[in-house]
């Protein structure tokens, strides 16, 4: 790795910022929508924060932190969530569960994608420092 290719260290004030700052800021832009980014706040937040930090924190210790590479990792790990639960209620006889399980990963990853982009973006703006 090259000086350049460096990755920078980890700001954690930043990095909690941008952690609760991407939803909330989402939900804030997108509220008009007849509230369904609020119920996705009070429904997703939690799973976003215990499942999202771990794979944020992943992202942010192996290369640059960018709004476009972390809306890449939203949906991948929706995905990577949502495939196995279908595949077991398709293994377990209840297929008509898969396709609700398939919707929901739908919806959630549209929210994923928004919210991972907007946190990178809030940490990248955070963290990227101006020359003099």
């Amino acid at each position: 790795m090259s000086e350049t290719d460096e990755i920078p260290p980890l700001n954690p004030v930043a990095f909690a910022i941008a952690m609760i700052g991407g939803p909330v800021i989402v939900t804030l832009c997108t509220i008009w929508m007849f509230l369904i980014p609020a119920v996705a706040l009070v429904i997703g937040g939690i799973p976003y924060l215990v499942i999202g930090t771990p794979v944020a924190l992943w992202m942010a210790l192996t290369g640059p932190v960018t709004a476009s590479r972390a809306a890449l990792w939203g949906p991948l790990t929706i995905a990577a969530i949502a495939a196995p639960t279908a595949a077991i209620t398709v293994v377990t006889g209840k297929t008509g569960d898969a396709a609700g399980v398939l919707f929901v990963a739908v919806i959630c990853a549209v929210f994923a994608t928004l919210w991972a982009a907007t946190s990178g973006w809030i940490y990248s703006a955070i963290t990227t420092t101006k020359p003099n």
